[in-house]
């Protein structure tokens, strides 16, 4: 039976996360796991995981590991509750890159 896509991005990711923690233990089976995703699996989305991980450590691992385990953001101030003028700037320009250059 084959696993999901979801599930094996949540286990490309737990491994790469793992490997941080013990890098002797993980890398060759970080290294297998790496290469099956990349050239056997169907789904388009555990390819790209995998290349994107592969990449970012063949690059640096430390900057992989500030990546990947960056801390999750806090959001301070939702749609609703911006100022009405605010909002309608920002969706008149939406289509536009003035956004970008400000």
């Amino acid at each position: 039976e084959e696993v999901s896509g979801a599930v094996k991005l949540e286990m490309i990711t737990a491994a790469v996360k793992l490997f941080f923690c013990r890098p002797p233990e993980m890398q060759a089976m970080l290294g297998r796991l790496l290469d099956k995703a990349i050239t056997e699996t169907t789904h388009p989305d555990v390819r790209d995981r995998a290349l994107l991980y592969y990449r970012l450590l063949a690059y640096s691992p430390e900057e992989a590991r500030r990546v990947i385990c960056a801390p999750k953001e806090i959001v301070e101030e939702f749609q609703e509750e911006m100022d009405a003028e605010m909002r309608e700037k920002i969706f008149d320009e939406f289509n536009t890159l003035s956004i970008v250059y400000k």
